[in-house]
């Protein structure tokens, strides 16, 4: 049996053959359909981003960014049907001429209420095979928008309210009807800051209140400032033309889960995924040790005959499988929490946002060309904003 997870991602896209539309998706092209536990996307693909997963992302030259990509399960080839609740199903046995799709892991899968945002990147909107149309339609659309001047565009975005308990979808329209002096507004639709508690009734008549508490918000923030830095310096570092990019922000939108998760996972205010991952490996190691040690201790009292004190299992509230409570420090959390991360999936977010870039199907490597310009202008601009929203909501905690 094998031990990669990527296997059993894979036999999760294939088995299911119903699959229904991505509820979540605020970008992007329609037709991207999700497997029955969201935990992969299926969308429809050309040969060129096929190409860009399975032999450019691969090169040595993409080792930096690679970990700021949604993984990579694979391809099917498959023609569809909707069925009459609406799901879409792929059937295996067709011509070899039908729709190609590529799997990828839903990097949103695994919040509770995802607050979404899509931006477009880049100056140029088409590329070099583009016909004279289509590039003088895509000159005029970076021209009309924020695209040109600051490269990069809001594509959509979906915030997570808590009065009513409904989500609050903004559509492509709003990105391109706004100017350059516009965008710091928008981030403030994209990270609003919640007015007050929230109810303990949701209900659909109740005044909107998105948002996350002020200091939970501005921790996300941070992080995500040094995670988008990373990423930043990483494609400075790749001699690339990456047209139609976008970089993905998503982050709980669920106040007392997003609190809860911070509590549990701990770290400092403005630690980056990377760091994270290491901290936690290096503090779970030294839990297995601790553990390890306590447990030769216990078999050398056992053996002098006195009382087994071995490892109690009961004394330890399991959160997930990456995050375990001893009694003895779980007072330090509060109960509210515990409830709110119980609910958890086992494959719970080690913090409570991501950031990744994706849309690849006009990405490729132009050696002796330099780093897209447009590309690292787009991301300065995303920080420039993301600084400005800290301040702000820092005068606020």
């Amino acid at each position: 049996m094998s031990l990669d997870p990527l296997d059993s991602l894979t036999e999760t896209a294939t088995s299911s053959g119903a699959h229904t539309p991505l509820s979540n998706q605020v970008g992007g092209h329609p037709g991207v359909l999700t497997v029955a536990d969201d935990s992969l996307i299926i969308k429809p693909t050309l040969p060129e981003e096929f190409y860009f997963y399975q032999n450019v992302l691969t090169t040595s030259e993409f080792d930096k960014l690679r970990n700021w990509v949604p993984r990579f399960v694979g391809t099917l080839t498959h023609s569809g049907e909707a069925n009459e609740t609406g799901e879409v199903v792929l059937k295996s046995d067709t011509p070899s001429n039908d729709k190609e799709w590529i799997v990828l892991e839903n990097v949103a899968a695994n919040f509770t209420k995802p607050n979404i945002a899509d931006f477009k990147l880049g100056t140029i909107l088409y590329d070099d095979s583009a016909s004279p149309e289509k590039k003088e339609r895509m000159i005029k659309s970076a021209a009309e928008t924020t695209s040109l001047t600051t490269g990069v565009r809001v594509t959509g975005f979906q915030i997570f309210d808590s009065a009513t308990f409904q989500t609050i979808k903004t559509q492509k329209a709003y990105g391109k009807s706004i100017k350059s002096e516009e965008l710091p507004e928008a981030f403030r639709q994209i990270f609003p800051v919640m007015s007050s508690s929230s109810p303990a009734e949701p209900s659909p008549d109740a005044t909107p209140n998105p948002g996350l508490p002020a200091p939970a918000l501005l921790r996300i923030l941070l992080s995500l400032k040094t995670d988008i830095v990373q990423i930043r310096e990483a494609a400075a570092s790749i001699e690339m033309r990456m047209v139609g990019g976008s970089l993905l922000i998503v982050y709980e939108g669920h106040a007392q889960i997003a609190e809860a998760i911070w509590e549990a996972t701990g770290g400092e205010p403005g630690e980056g995924e990377r760091e994270r991952e290491d901290r936690i490996a290096v503090e779970e190691a030294e839990e297995l040790e601790e553990l390890s040690e306590d447990e030769d201790a216990d078999e050398e009292i056992s053996d002098d005959g006195e009382e087994d004190t071995s490892f109690d299992t009961s004394a330890t509230t399991t959160i997930d499988s990456n995050i375990s409570i001893s009694q003895s420090s779980a007072s330090s959390v509060s109960s509210s929490s515990l409830s709110s991360l119980s609910s958890l999936s086992s494959d719970a977010p080690s913090a409570p946002y991501v950031v990744r870039l994706i849309d690849f199907a006009h990405t490729k490597l132009t050696p002796g060309r330099g780093p897209d310009e447009g590309i690292l202008l787009g991301l300065d601009t995303v920080l420039k904003l993301l600084e400005s929203r800290i301040e702000e909501v820092r005068k606020l905690t």
